[in-house]
């Protein structure tokens, strides 16, 4: 793909802030490839004002721990219709990522009366494995920065296309990366096309999700059921992933063996599943449906801490809910 200055810039609107990130998936950091690959790279030198820019934008919004700092370079360096994207993310703290910052190649292309850049960064992570990053600018200011480790599919593909605008040869790091990237996903996506009982443990992006039971519970003083009877599911929750997971019953539905959806039960004093489950924490809730009988329900479940859009679907007979 020829890219485009207005398709850098829709591109760049789209994605959002979130781009920056990285997916959780394994870097390349073999000593043997890395040497080898930084002797076939050579840094560029006298760097033009774009450059420096790119350079800028990992020294001060990535690295930097400086709030001030961040705002003062959005606000100053930032395209005015990407600025507000990165002002969110002014207080957060710092990459140990992005070292050895070196300029291999920029591209620069004039386009309806503007002047657009892509450069190429290379650099180190911190364990010294090599990273690639684009960063783009448009009118001398710095639009966006793609890389290879998105968590996003769509962007991992613009950070493709717009690589291969580069003469200089795509280092295996960077390959890997690309090629470990979709496996997780589809490893990821594959959860969400089985079908669970009772029971079993399910992990999404690292988070153990378990119904650990489900039964028909008597009602509660005052709460008649509407549909005549009430189940009750015990979910339990373990957090192994690297950021803090919000759980909460409003991700929870359930439908009975004629795909009718019945809503949630809400008059036990003791029903309560709604809670942020730090890293390397657990937390157990109840959440409570209001149902006709049925010969068998389908409980869903659907993560909002998940990129990945899916649902995990639980089967339960009326036997087993006895």
């Amino acid at each position: 793909m020829k890219w485009a200055i207005k398709w850098l810039l829709a591109g760049a609107l789209s994605f959002g802030l979130a781009a920056c990130g990285e997916a959780d998936i394994e870097k390349v950091s073999d000593d043997a490839t890395s040497e080898k690959t930084e002797e076939n790279y050579k840094a560029k030198k006298n760097l033009n004002e774009d450059e420096k820019l790119a350079l800028e934008f990992y020294q001060v919004y990535m690295k930097g721990t400086d709030a001030k700092a961040k705002e003062q370079f959005v606000s100053e360096k930032v395209y005015a219709d990407t600025a507000l994207l990165f002002s969110f993310g002014a207080d957060e703290e710092g990459s140990d990522d992005f070292n050895d910052l070196r300029v291999i190649e920029s591209i620069h292309k004039k386009e309806e009366g503007e002047e657009a850049t892509l450069v190429l960064v290379h650099s180190t992570d911190q364990e010294g494995g090599l990273e690639e990053s684009i960063a783009a600018l448009i009118n001398g200011k710095f639009v966006m920065a793609y890389g290879p480790f998105a968590e996003e599919a769509e962007y991992r593909t613009a950070f493709e296309d717009l690589r291969s605008e580069f003469k200089a040869d795509i280092p295996t790091e960077t390959k890997e990366a690309l090629a470990n990237a979709e496996t997780e996903e589809q490893e990821a996506n594959d959860v969400f096309e089985e079908t669970y009982k009772v029971g079993d443990n399910v992990s999404i992006d690292g988070v153990e999700i378990t119904i650990k039971s489900a039964k028909f519970t008597d009602a509660a003083e005052y709460g008649e059921p509407q549909k005549g009877k009430v189940i009750t599911l015990e979910v339990a929750v373990k957090n192994n992933s690297e950021e803090n997971a919000y759980v909460d019953n409003t991700e929870f539905t359930i439908s009975d063996a004629e795909g009718n959806m019945h809503e949630q039960y809400y008059s036990y004093d003791d029903t309560s599943f709604s809670n942020e489950v730090k890293v390397g924490k657990q937390y157990a809730g109840k959440v409570a449906f209001d149902v006709p009988e049925s010969d068998s329900y389908e409980i869903y479940y659907e993560p909002s801490f998940s990129m990945n859009e899916g649902e995990i679907k639980f089967v339960v007979s009326k036997e087993e809910l006895q």
